[in-house]
């Protein structure tokens, strides 16, 4: 079936589908990695977006369940999509899976074309249509013309706490403030003894606090962050008061700045990889870290008593913020779901280990 992407400056790409027999429409990103699409998929950060792989083949490996069905992105575009996996673990293709949730799909374009206007700083909507009957594109262009960039936060949370608890003994009890975040940040602590209870943005802080907690988490990576800052900025200024030891992840990491004082800013180049480099402060060291935002921490607009912990390779984008007066740590970055001694797994596990004292 042939498919085609239309960007709201009215230019067409035209290609074959895969996936849903369906319409999409939102802002285009893009995501640099070999591998990961079914992740990918299902990133919050990736909510109503149209997501293109940098990687030119996709679908070789196929999907299984382990990996996450619950997909966040309503269509994804790539250069040429295998629908014939071969990897022990595959449990079907991406195509039948796509199709299953209604995520439409598009191979045989030019997406480097499109990824070198990605990385140029340009926000753009486009339609991403799968269909052999003819398209009004006047109609197109009315709804893109109506399409947000962004999406509120609300539709990527719950609606009631929920509750996670380890396999084995429980060693602390966490309350994690929910703006979209992935289930790797609950399986990260869930996994080393830590009860995690997920409350969506607009729960009562008072009633956070009436749970006795150890600790607590921000964190997320979806929905529009300037509209978040504006509903639920006082909000994460009395979870700050509660003085719990505190982590904020990815969109925690911009939400505890504001909060405490600090400028944000939309990017020039937003980061979309699962690899892009770190550097530790302190322990002078690199890391590749997985990241999907648009908007940054100014550097010369700190929060005060702020301290820089982690900044990009590339850019210098402050990825890392400690708060040494008020027990808080932020990082702009998803660290790895493993024990500290791999990869950034550190930064829980060294959080965790601070509780105990």
């Amino acid at each position: 079936m042939q498919a085609v992407l239309v960007l709201e400056s009215g230019e067409r790409f035209y290609g074959r589908s895969f996936g849903a027999e369906a319409n999409a429409a939102g802002e285009l990103v893009f995501y640099s990695a070999m591998a990961g699409y079914q992740e990918v998929l299902c990133d919050p950060a990736h909510q109503n977006k149209l997501v293109i792989m940098t990687y030119p083949m996709v679908g070789s490996y196929g999907v299984n369940e382990q990996d996450g069905t619950d997909f966040c992105a309503t269509g994804l575009i790539v250069k040429e999509y295998v629908d014939y996996p071969s990897n022990f673990r595959s449990e079907g293709t991406l195509s039948e899976l796509m199709k299953e949730k209604g995520v439409v799909g598009i191979e045989g374009i030019d997406t480097r074309a499109l990824v070198k206007r990605l990385r140029n700083g340009d926000r753009i909507r486009a339609a991403l249509i799968a269909t052999d009957d003819k398209i009004d594109f006047e109609e197109v262009g009315f709804i893109l013309e109506c399409t947000p960039l962004d999406f509120g936060v609300l539709g990527m949370t719950g609606d009631f706490p929920e509750v996670y608890r380890p396999e084995g003994e429980t060693k602390c009890r966490i309350a994690l403030y929910d703006f979209g975040t992935k289930k790797s940040v609950i399986n990260a602590f869930t996994s080393q003894g830590a009860e995690v209870t997920v409350y969506p943005p607009r729960s009562d802080v008072d009633n956070i606090a009436r749970m006795n907690f150890d600790a607590l988490i921000i964190a997320g990576g979806a929905g529009e962050l300037e509209d978040s800052i504006k509903k639920y900025t006082e909000r994460v200024k009395a979870l700050i008061a509660l003085g719990l030891p505190t982590l904020g992840v990815d969109m925690g990491h911009l939400m505890i700045a504001a909060a405490l004082g600090g400028k944000i800013k939309q990017m020039d180049k937003a980061h979309r990889s699962a690899s892009c480099t770190v550097r530790d402060i302190k322990a002078s060291r690199v890391y590749p870290t997985q990241q999907s935002h648009v908007y940054e921490v100014c550097a010369d607009a700190l929060p005060e008593g702020a301290e820089v912990s982690f900044v990009c390779q590339n850019d210098g984008c402050v990825e890392g913020l400690d708060y040494p007066e008020k027990n808080i740590k932020t990082v702009q970055f998803y660290p790895d779901g493993y024990p500290k001694e791999y990869g950034t797994g550190y930064v829980y596990s060294e959080f965790l280990d601070s509780l105990k004292g």
